[in-house]
């Protein structure tokens, strides 16, 4: 057993009466933390992109969910415990028009679909050339519980978001 206190927080707290306990299981692939969050989910059919707007990535695909915290309806991830994470995006673009502008942003506890502010900007970048083109970025969070994500892009130029789940993805770790 681990008696560290389990929102980190044992000197802010003075103490809160929990404790941790670290569950292992031993395998053929050595020693695995088991209850530990781990998350990818990626987009299953094109998405549109209207010029001059932002837009919620539809993640509607879940690969793994290791604690059920990826709500795919709502393209939405919510930490069951509060820590450490980090977040994993890449976003494939296509048809685009060269010059054209696009971001990449990572939205915190946001219910607004429209107006709203990002906690994170992960990429901004003018494609050059008629091409595909992508976006990416990853950050690391300290998070409360229920704490939600959502990525979010912006084109200047109408264009689609490519599907699958090796070119457009959203992966979360606990660290």
């Amino acid at each position: 057993m681990d008696f560290s206190y389990s929102n980190n927080r044992y000197d802010e707290n003075n103490g809160t009466g929990q404790a941790l306990l670290l569950v292992e299981k031993y395998s053929n692939n050595g020693i695995e933390h088991l209850d530990e969050t781990f998350v990818k989910a990626y987009l299953g059919a094109r998405q549109n992109l209207p010029a001059g707007s932002w837009q919620k990535v539809k993640f509607n695909q879940i690969n793994h969910d290791e604690l059920i915290e990826f709500d795919a309806a709502n393209s939405r991830w919510r930490a069951k415990r509060a820590g450490k994470y980090r977040i994993q995006v890449y976003i494939s673009t296509d048809p685009q028009v060269d010059g054209n502008r696009t971001r990449l942003a990572l939205h915190l506890n946001d219910e607004q679909l429209a107006g709203s502010s990002a906690y994170a900007y992960l990429d901004d970048r003018v494609i050059g050339g008629l091409n595909y083109s992508a976006l990416s970025g990853a950050m690391e969070l300290r998070l409360e519980a229920n704490s939600f994500i959502d990525i979010r892009v912006f084109s200047q130029n109408t264009m689609d978001i490519l599907p699958g789940g090796g070119i457009t993805y959203l992966t979360v770790s606990r660290i």
